[in-house]
């Protein structure tokens, strides 16, 4: 399987945490037609760190740099899941069988395949695309978050 077909870009964001900080992000991301799939943040004292899957993670990137956001690009996996007690318990203990350690993670709701998707962030990315193709599960491109 091809990387393109397997990962999909996070954007992580440092934001300040002061009143109005991830307003005036997210009206950036509205005004220039971006889509905001996914987010979670991560605060720590005086700043925090926004993980967020967007329409166009590339144009954001573009955009949010311009307007001198602290902003990287990450790849990231994206399974959907049944919502049903245990799903995610059986992802993460698979992934555990095969020594794959899971740094971060966050789920949203989208019209796709199951009822919800977990977004990860692992450390040996290409044999977590293994194990879970492997182990029938799909993993979403890009293109499947867009809406249609």
């Amino acid at each position: 399987m091809e990387k393109h077909n397997c990962f999909i870009k996070q954007l992580s964001v440092i934001i300040e945490n002061k009143k109005g900080a991830f307003a005036d992000w997210a009206l950036l991301l509205s005004e220039n037609q971006i889509d905001l799939i996914a987010a979670a943040i991560a605060e720590t004292g005086e700043r925090g760190t926004l993980r967020a899957i967007v329409s166009e993670p590339q144009r954001a990137y573009e955009l949010l740099s311009e307007k001198k956001y602290a902003v990287s690009l990450t790849d990231v996996l994206a399974v959907p899941l049944l919502d049903r007690p245990g799903a995610l318990a059986e992802l993460l203990d698979l992934l555990r069988d095969h020594n794959i350690s899971v740094e971060y993670l966050y789920s949203f709701l989208r019209k796709l395949e199951g009822d919800g998707v977990v977004v990860l962030r692992v450390n040996l990315p290409g044999e977590a695309v293994k194990v879970l193709t492997t182990h029938g599960l799909t993993l979403l491109r890009e293109e499947q978050l867009k809406k249609q």
